[in-house]
């Protein structure tokens, strides 16, 4: 196989969309949450007592598969969520990362451009307008829905085995209720290491 990323892509473009590689079945449809090192989802909330303040979440892409994310939905349960707190809580400081990451761990792409996610409304970078506030009257904790539509951000995206894709706190959110982000793509066999 090519040492090159640039060369894989090209000699995958021209066999054609690589999700064509195989039908669409239970076992290389992906639903999985974005975890950190111990298999945790729930983004350094409460799990960690509030002293942690940076963790990975990641979904690393097997041996001898290819990856085409489709979506990531991110789901933030915490009390008066608003667009200028990070879910109830102030602004972060340090923010969050979202990034590609190759096998030997350089960034192939950082979907933020350099920017951090400190604002719930931040997470419009992304998402576009397919981030909405949920806010419960009368009490109780409110809802920050984010769908990140990856398969319409500019066309597909195509991970090689090894690759992950990685979402960053560099913040404590020890007080937020809940945050989790949820993986959907599809996972087919590696064609290219028969090219």
């Amino acid at each position: 196989m090519a040492d090159n990323l640039k060369d894989l892509y090209a000699k995958a473009a021209r066999y054609g969309e690589l999700s064509k590689a195989g039908p669409r079945r239970p076992d290389n449809v992906v639903f999985a949450f974005l975890a950190d090192s111990a298999g945790l989802p729930d983004m350094g909330v409460n799990t960690y007592g509030g002293t942690d303040s940076s963790h990975a979440y990641e979904y690393t892409v097997g041996s001898g598969f290819m990856f085409e994310p489709e979506r990531i939905n991110f789901a933030m349960i915490d009390g008066g969520i608003t667009q200028v707190l990070f879910g109830g809580i102030a602004a972060l400081t340090n923010g969050c990362k979202m990034e590609w990451i190759s096998g030997s761990g350089s960034v192939l792409k950082d979907f933020c451009d350099g920017q951090l996610i400190k604002r719930n409304n931040d997470f419009g970078w992304l998402a576009g307008v397919d981030a909405n506030a949920i806010s419960i009257q009368g009490g109780g904790d409110d809802a920050l829905l984010v769908r990140w539509t990856l398969g319409k951000s500019g066309g597909k995206i195509t991970m090689l085995e090894t690759e992950t894709l990685r979402f960053t706190t560099q913040d404590s959110l020890g007080t937020i209720t809940e945050m989790r982000a949820m993986l959907q793509g599809t996972l087919t066999p590696n064609v290219l290491d028969n090219i």
